[in-house]
């Protein structure tokens, strides 16, 4: 034999109930549409600005690396050690 489960009517919402709801709604796809804004306005952007915002980055980090390793250099002639032992002495994170 088929038998349907029907679940019970729920008790109406009352009208100030219904308009929590319309604002938690309202706000939550507020929300959601600034959202898509900000990630369409990064999925917009012009792509050669994007590599060349990358480029002068790790151009940045070089210098400042080729800067920290002289020093480096420095300090390992004057303590007459390596420079990989005075950069671990420093608590460098060095990876080849």
């Amino acid at each position: 034999m088929y038998r349907r489960n029907f679940a019970k009517a729920a008790e109406p919402l009352t009208a100030e109930q219904l308009e929590k709801q319309i604002e938690e709604k309202t706000a939550l796809l507020k929300g959601l549409q600034d959202e898509y804004a900000d990630i369409t306005k990064d999925l917009t952007e012009d792509p050669k600005k994007i590599v060349d915002r990358h480029i002068a980055a790790l151009k940045k980090y070089n210098e400042i690396k080729d800067v920290a390793l002289g020093f480096a250099s420095k300090i390992a002639d004057q303590k007459r050690q390596t420079i990989a032992e005075v950069l671990q002495e420093m608590g460098a994170n060095v990876t080849q």
